[in-house]
């Protein structure tokens, strides 16, 4: 498990419940495997409550289980759960894409311009965790520019940890990823104000998890449930 720092102003709570989901996205945490709240403690350095706690917040998201008088497992990749975290977001994402085509005429996608770039140098450098890292930013500015920072904070906090983890594997191992270029069609559309090819496009980026199945189930099929 990675240990990072303690943010300035997190509280015990947080910063555990972020190292977990972090270190379970990335698979560091491997489905399956077991985790003792006391060894978490001693680790983060914190107290057993707010591990508890975290825990229990990963429990809701569907990606620990709470075994009782046992310890903690972190739960299998189970594609129904999966398929209902990706039907709330591009239900959500739909309506950002339609605020977004409709922003007057001027307003500056530069930051999306950046970060796009960004995305580019890490594809060509093949870093799959900071090409996800810019592709969750990509995703959090179009919430922003469309003033709806507070749903993406609701939406991403617990329920897109199990979608989370197939993205990061598909960055390791489906070849010929796509994502960079999906982004830069949705921006140009975003920038032409083209809602019919905006609200395309993000439905097909935000199912092509569906696509990536069969590549991604080959990484170790124990880490899925049947």
């Amino acid at each position: 498990m990675r240990i990072e720092p303690r943010m300035s102003g997190e509280s015990a709570r947080d910063y555990a419940y972020r190292l977990l989901k972090d270190n379970i996205i990335s698979l560091d945490l491997k489905p399956g495997s077991l985790v003792s709240e006391n060894l978490l403690t001693k680790e983060l350095g914190i107290s057993r409550t707010p591990v508890r706690e975290a825990l229990m917040d990963l429990e809701r998201a569907k990606v620990v289980e709470i075994i009782p008088q046992y310890g903690s497992r972190i739960s299998l990749i189970d594609y129904s759960v999966i398929d209902q975290a990706q039907f709330c977001r591009l239900s959500v994402e739909k309506e950002i894409v339609r605020l977004l085509v409709n922003l007057p005429e001027g307003t500056s996608f530069k930051e999306l311009e950046e970060n796009l770039s960004l995305q580019e140098f890490y594809q060509t450098h093949f870093n799959p965790s900071k090409l996800m890292e810019m592709d969750n930013e990509f995703h959090h500015q179009m919430f922003r520019l469309a003033g709806k920072e507070l749903c993406y904070e609701w939406l991403f906090k617990g329920m897109m940890v199990n979608f989370d983890r197939v993205r990061s594997i598909s960055f390791s191992v489906v070849k010929n990823n796509t994502t960079v270029r999906e982004h830069a069609q949705l921006l140009q559309a975003l920038k032409t104000h083209d809602g019919e090819k905006a609200e395309s496009l993000i439905t097909y980026h935000l199912s092509r998890y569906k696509q990536d199945k069969p590549e991604v189930l080959k990484l170790d099929p124990s880490y899925f449930k049947n």
